[in-house]
């Protein structure tokens, strides 16, 4: 690994950099799913299709 040798290191990523200025007050997460019930068990019907 010759490229990491001559990288530096930044303790913050580039996203808070460019978004913080720009951005409201943080709020919680929102859990929009939690509140709609349950069709069926994970991982569902879908996944056991087969497309080809």
């Amino acid at each position: 690994m010759q490229w990491r040798a001559c990288t530096e290191y930044h303790s913050k990523s580039w996203w808070q950099t460019c978004v913080t200025p720009y951005a409201g007050e943080q709020v919680p997460a929102h859990t929009l799913f939690c509140a709609l019930p349950t069709i069926e068990a994970a991982p569902g019907r879908s996944v056991l299709v087969n497309l080809f």
